[in-house]
């Protein structure tokens, strides 16, 4: 199965596809429990970090980046862009009062007991008393995990985009 799937890729044009999400921050925020700790990345220096290592290209000077620790561990990060740096990637036109989900990663002995969720949850809440009205997330088309995390956090598939060789296209959903 494994060398089917590999002469099928090598035979397909190079693709990009992905499903384009909106979380209004106009909803109430759902409240997880968890032992533990979320963190805003900008009030400590989390640099030693190997999540933060592995992820720090993501952050600059308009962006937010929140944790989780567990016994003073990193075990997952997450970084969002706003201003003119998420505008520079043209990847999805947003009002100016959102937010862009750039980067989201679990440490791999963590995996699988719906951190993402709960960080983004946490996320949602500091992101909305900042100000923001939408977080948007790109999404690649099959990867479930992430397509049920946003839904369970209230997303609205806004529409698609994606690229086939050098062509780039996007399609938003038609409203009803």
């Amino acid at each position: 199965m494994f060398k089917i799937k590999n002469r099928i890729k090598k035979l397909l044009p190079k693709y990009e596809l992905y499903r384009v999400y909106n979380i209004p921050l106009n909803y109430q925020i759902i409240d997880i429990k968890t032992n533990l700790i979320f963190v805003n990345l900008a009030l400590t220096d989390y640099s030693n970090h190997a999540l933060y290592k592995n992820t720090a290209g993501y952050k600059n000077t308009e962006s937010y980046g929140f944790g989780l620790l567990k016994d003073e561990k990193l075990v997952a990060i997450q970084w969002y862009w706003f201003g003119q740096r998420s505008k520079e990637l043209d990847w999805w036109s947003m009002p100016d009062d959102s937010i862009m989900s750039m980067h989201i990663q679990v440490d791999t002995c963590y995996q699988n007991r719906g951190l993402s969720t709960v960080l983004k949850s946490f996320a949602l809440k500091e992101l909305s008393e900042a100000g923001f009205k939408n977080v948007y997330s790109r999404v690649w088309h099959n990867h479930l995990a992430s397509i049920a995390m946003n839904r369970r956090l209230g997303a609205i598939q806004e529409g698609w985009q994606g690229k086939i060789g050098s062509k780039k296209f996007k399609f938003k959903n038609s409203r009803k």
